[in-house]
């Protein structure tokens, strides 16, 4: 059963040995991506195009889609 990320102090926990995770979108599709927290930033990994982006948890809310799947309950954890 995934893991719901409920906010970014989960996310850094949940990330700290590089993790799996995916945004739930509409119709049960998924955007998979692989999270590694290194302390300072968020570094991830786009399966769907494998491009790279290394974000503060600030940038997770400006920068990418991660921010508003954590407020509307849509990112998760494989398991």
């Amino acid at each position: 059963m995934p893991t719901k990320i409920e906010s970014v102090e989960q996310l850094k926990e949940e990330s700290k040995d590089a993790g799996d995770f995916f945004i739930l979108l509409n119709y049960g599709l998924r955007s998979s991506k692989r999270i590694w927290w290194n302390g300072t930033h968020f570094f991830i990994l786009n399966n769907i195009d494998d491009t790279e982006e290394k974000l503060t948890p600030e940038q997770l809310y400006t920068e990418s889609n991660i921010g508003k799947a954590i407020n509307v309950g849509s990112l998760y954890k494989e398991e």
